[in-house]
């Protein structure tokens, strides 16, 4: 697929959802006017491990989780083609299933020390470099250095 970004059909962009627009608008990737030519490679794989986002495996407050997964997509620059991948322990997972923003990503959940790590490690495609331009990393640990 080729094309400006306004040329794109809207499904592609996956603006239906107002928190979506709102996030999209706030990242200033469809404020109108001329854009670059959209390159299927110029895309983002995003790893999010939100557990140690949150500093918490089981915080007390949902609604906190979900600022601080919006507080990373504003961080990491999300734009809309972007690959998501969040993971955590099922019981933080399953809170958050559904109240997180309705941006089109891999919810995974796994028990264990170091099980959102690894689950996130597994989640990296074949060929990342000629499907992704960036890769963002959203976690604390060592183990991805």
């Amino acid at each position: 697929v080729t094309g400006t970004v306004d040329e794109l059909p809207s499904a592609t962009l996956d603006r239906t959802d107002r928190r979506t627009d709102r996030l999209v608008k706030a990242r200033g990737v469809l404020m109108g006017g001329p854009q670059a030519p959209w390159n299927p490679t110029d895309r983002c794989l995003h790893l999010v491990d939100i557990e140690n986002l949150l500093g918490n495996p089981r915080p007390a407050d949902t609604q906190q989780a979900v600022e601080v997964f919006e507080a990373y997509l504003t961080a990491a620059v999300w734009r809309p083609g972007d690959l998501v991948v969040v993971a955590s322990n099922p019981g933080l997972m399953k809170t958050l299933a559904f109240q997180l923003p309705d941006i089109p990503c891999s919810r995974r959940c796994v028990r264990g020390q170091d099980g959102a790590d690894r689950l996130l490690l597994q989640a990296v495609p074949n060929h990342l470099s000629t499907r992704f331009s960036r890769l963002v990393i959203g976690s604390g640990d060592g183990i991805f250095t």
